[in-house]
């Protein structure tokens, strides 16, 4: 019996509560190419990991109108850079988002591509991945999100057409988030629910949130690196959720904050980028402002999400230093965790699905 064949078998015992039944005859030419892929690499594995999958970016889902803007010399984004360093703020002390690391991982105008936003397939994903991933969604999908924020590919995402039907991490990842959100909180009944997206990126949530939940409140978007900020503002417009989601610089939110109340903050795979003492800091911003929920995404690749860890970057003698815990700060500023759950309830899903990692949803009871 091949890999495929009793992937697929436990796949239909696992799902068939929901009466999803996961393999069809249609869809076994993808699940072959994905054998074949998979074999690839775990052969390949022992040699270079990170060489298996290089980013394969589509020049040609670029909309012309976003060569002009999104381009090195746009005031805009010359502004925002100059601001950013004029400010003295520790979480603009990064151990990762350094401005090498940014030249080298952030494309301008294809900021969706299989780079530092978003890893797709370098982080190790493969067509079987994402189709049983869009499976286990689809067959939950209750509210019918898939039907209002469908992918289109553009800005180099890396995409693939299942029954139709195309996807992508940001697609899929986005949907898991939403209907955890809804299960815990109710978001879809909740008017006048504001939201702070902490490490925004280039809005990839607050777009898919706001469509996908179109009654529900408000999303505030904040980043501590300048070229996310404008890639950001420049794509929430592009999708038309401006309306419903606006991009906060980071000299402007203390602003903000002290004038519009916040009822959940969120931190996906951004705080397991940042060093610890950034960490404290952004907690103190949302302690400080009543802020009650807080929904955590660690990064999956390591401990798969079980433990909320820092990346420290590199010591005085230039060795990486050791990642620390910073649930404890969570604890110290009076949160409670009320959920912690994988990110796909169902175990072989978690085991096979796109980019496993756990979720953490926090509460601070009001003062």
């Amino acid at each position: 019996m091949s890999m495929m064949t009793a992937l697929g078998r436990r796949a239909n015992r696992a799902l068939g509560r929901v009466n999803l039944k996961l393999l069809r005859r249609t869809d076994w030419e993808l699940l072959h190419r994905s054998q074949i892929r998979y074999e690839q690499l775990l052969h390949r594995l022992h040699i270079d990991e990170t060489s298996l999958f290089a980013p394969t970016l589509n020049t040609s889902s670029v909309p012309a109108d976003a060569r002009d803007y999104l381009c090195p010399e746009n005031p805009r984004l010359q502004d925002l850079i100059r601001r950013y360093r004029d400010l003295d703020h520790p979480v603009l002390r990064h151990s990762v988002w350094t401005d090498d690391y940014v030249g080298r991982q952030v494309d301008l105008q294809l900021f969706r591509g299989d780079l530092a936003y978003v890893y797709q397939f370098l982080d190790l994903n493969i067509e079987v991945n994402y189709f049983v991933t869009f499976q286990y969604l689809n067959a939950l999908d209750e509210l019918r999100i898939f039907d209002r924020i469908a992918e289109d590919s553009l800005f180099g995402a890396n995409t693939l057409s299942i029954g139709g039907t195309i996807v992508s991490r940001d697609l899929l990842d986005s949907i898991n988030e939403i209907y955890f959100l809804e299960r815990a909180l109710g978001l879809s009944s909740r008017t006048n629910f504001n939201v702070l997206d902490i490490g925004a990126g280039y809005g990839r949530f607050a777009h898919r949130l706001t469509k996908g939940l179109p009654d529900f409140g408000h999303v505030f978007c904040v980043d501590a690196v300048a070229i996310s900020t404008f890639i950001c503002e420049y794509y929430l417009g592009f999708r038309g959720a401006d309306d419903r989601a606006s991009v906060v610089p980071l000299d402007e939110l203390d602003a903000l904050l002290a004038l519009q109340p916040i009822d959940l903050a969120v931190n996906i795979h951004s705080f397991s980028e940042c060093q610890i003492a950034s960490i404290a800091a952004w907690l103190d911003i949302v302690t400080a402002h009543d802020v009650r929920y807080l929904f955590i995404v660690p990064n999956g690749p390591g401990t798969k999400g079980s433990r909320l860890l820092s990346t420290e970057g590199r010591a005085a003698d230039g060795s990486e230093s050791e990642p620390r815990d910073f649930f404890p700060l969570i604890a110290d500023r009076g949160y409670e965790l009320l959920i912690e759950e994988p990110k796909y309830r169902e175990e072989l899903v978690q085991q096979y699905g796109v980019s496993p990692t756990r979720y953490y949803l926090f509460e601070r009871p009001p003062h």
